[in-house]
């Protein structure tokens, strides 16, 4: 395990519950080391070489229902499949996220009201998760409900359509779970299409970003071309890439106009929106998988030959001891998800005619300035004592805590992106950040030989090298990582049943 892995999981923060997690992985990927050094004269066997590994990676234990708040949960459910909050009045948050496809959209890059740049991540256990969206710029579920609604190509609304539409059809829900609702009558509707920035400030990388990214450009052409426009332009190529990254606050929106006490009112409605979402997004589980049903059976009897079935035989148990030894999968993809639930530079090649994207070095930046991230003052206040668990979800988080020790500068964040959780992966292709592998053996072929490839920006993360597997290993990682999926279930109606 890398130095800064070991920083991550033992950060000052660390609770119990994850003290021994990383306890878990440490003694996992200890046995991976012992394995794969010098011949030891005494043998392992195969069941104590796994035992660690499935310990680690039994699916979350938690009832679905255990920590939610059902009324909050339907409501959110209701928003969910809405396609009102939308300006064309046809997408909602079930458009690229559908339950059909595990909640994801089959899509390598999603479309909303225009085509984004990005893959939509399945929502999956999303309860379990600590940051959202590839780059981490949301530090809660309710804060990542909350960014496509604004988003020109995703949904093109603004929040101050939401609560008069909130205020319209859905007062009474509302009003039953937080109280009275802020008026909103009167104030006029601020035109379609126009995103209310969720930052009160510019947002610009650093330039000692600028300059790193700058000195680690993989493509050459567009570094040659920058530098080019630099000279033609008597400036810092550096200040040029940085520019390429800020999201300035151009003048006075429509919004800034409405009074102080308003725009409060507006922004509050809004956090409550978010919440109720996200309420309902904690209900997303699966049933468990034939991974999870042969990890249970191991992990009771001790006995591979006991514990397989028709569904998790031998070429997927090869495959899965190929995951957790020769392939390394499980130094970044461990615990219930499947997911360290951190971001790493894994080196993937610029894409021709695509946008350079400095990953988490953005993202990072984009989750602090949030207007509504988890020190926001729309999640402070509680408008009742039943709802205190939920708020303290997002304001005593462990990645609340997290985000005051992370610096934005780091150089390991840029082109980094977060660690996808691996569950369910055959109906949530193509896969990457950016959706450029259409199946599961492109990822495999790229994760074999990614020292033949030039990052596009940043250093490829030290633990990513040539593996070196046969096709016949890949066949049986790929039949492993498909056995990973179980029937998905959501909603209160159905965890219910």
């Amino acid at each position: 395990m890398s130095d800064r892995l070991k920083k991550i999981y033992l950060l000052p923060i660390a609770t119990a519950g994850l003290f021994a997690s990383y306890f878990l992985v440490d003694l996992a990927v200890n046995k991976f080391s012992e394995r794969n050094s010098a011949p030891s004269t005494q043998s392992v066997s195969k069941e104590d070489l796994l035992a660690p590994y499935l310990e680690n990676l039994r699916m979350p234990q938690d009832k679905p229902l255990s920590n939610i708040h059902l009324p909050l949960a339907n409501l959110g459910q209701q928003l969910f499949f809405d396609v009102r909050f939308s300006k064309n009045e046809q997408i909602s948050c079930a458009t690229c996220h559908s339950p059909e496809k595990s909640f994801t959209d089959g899509k390598s890059k999603s479309a909303g009201i225009a085509q984004t740049d990005k893959n939509a991540p399945t929502l999956i256990f999303v309860a379990q998760q600590k940051w959202f969206f590839h780059n981490g710029r949301a530090d809660s579920l309710a804060a990542q409900a909350l960014g496509p609604i604004e988003n020109d190509k995703e949904h093109g609304f603004n929040r101050v359509r939401v609560a008069k539409i909130v205020d319209k059809y859905y007062r009474l829900n509302f009003e039953q779970i937080f109280g009275a609702l802020p008026p909103v009558e009167g104030i006029q509707d601020i035109y379609e299409g126009q995103g209310i920035p969720s930052q009160k400030e510019p947002i610009q990388v650093s330039e000692a970003v600028g300059a790193f990214a700058l000195a680690t450009l993989g493509d050459k052409t567009q570094l040659k071309s920058l530098l080019a426009k630099a000279q033609r332009e008597r400036t810092q190529p550096a200040h040029l890439l940085m520019a390429q990254f800020g999201l300035a606050v151009q003048g006075q929106t429509e919004f800034d106009r409405l009074s102080p006490p308003v725009q409060d009112s507006i922004n509050q409605i809004f956090a409550w929106f978010g919440l109720a979402i996200a309420e309902f997004e904690k209900t997303i589980v699966t049933e468990a998988s034939p991974f999870d049903q042969f990890a249970t059976n191991f992990l009771q009897s001790r006995q591979l030959s006991q514990s397989m079935g028709r569904q998790f035989g031998m070429r997927e148990l090869s495959g899965f001891e190929l995951f957790a030894t020769k392939a390394q999968c499980f130094q970044c993809h461990h615990g219930p998800l499947f997911s360290d639930q951190q971001f790493h530079n894994i080196g993937l090649p610029q894409l021709e005619n695509s946008t350079l994207d400095l990953g988490r070095s953005v993202g990072l930046i984009l989750s602090k300035k949030n207007v509504f991230n988890c020190k926001s003052s729309y999640f402070q206040h509680v408008p009742s004592k039943i709802l205190i668990p939920i708020f303290e979800q997002i304001t005593q988080s462990e990645t609340c805590k997290e985000s005051e020790f992370l610096d934005e500068n780091e150089s390991d964040f840029v082109g980094a992106f977060k660690t996808p959780t691996l569950r369910n992966l055959p109906d949530t292709a193509p896969y990457f950040h950016d959706g450029r592998a259409t199946d599961l053996l492109q990822v495999l072929d790229f994760y074999d030989q990614p020292e033949a490839f030039e990052p596009s920006v940043g250093h490829r993360a030290p633990l990513i090298k040539n593996l070196n597997l046969s096709d016949s290993e890949k066949a049986d990682l790929v039949a492993f990582l498909k056995s990973i999926r179980g029937q998905p279930r959501w909603g209160v109606d159905e965890l219910n049943q």
